[in-house]
């Protein structure tokens, strides 16, 4: 007997929070729409504040993945290189796991 395997149920993220880094553009910009379309809580970090906020509302645009709850998207400035550049915001986003 084949096992079915039902995708939709493999990706639900509803409620899980992601940070994409580089979320403005390109493949970054896709994992955000992606990951928003599946359930996720999704930060859209990146140095270009214009565009990471673009990026979360393109996701936020997005419509659910079946079986999925619609998830959202917050844009935030990061830049990776510098020292605090931002990365308390994103882990300012994080419950620590118990």
């Amino acid at each position: 007997m084949e096992q079915v395997i039902e995708y939709a149920k493999l990706f639900r993220l509803d409620g899980r929070r992601i940070a994409v880094v580089g979320g403005a553009g390109g493949i970054g910009r896709e994992a955000v729409r992606a990951l928003a379309a599946h359930g996720a809580e999704v930060i859209v970090a990146d140095l270009d504040a214009a565009g990471a906020a673009r990026a979360a509302e393109a996701a936020a645009s997005e419509p659910p993945a079946p079986g999925s709850r619609a998830g959202t998207a917050t844009a935030i400035s990061l830049d990776v290189l510098s020292v605090d550049g931002g990365w308390t915001a994103v882990d300012g986003r994080f419950e620590p796991s118990v």
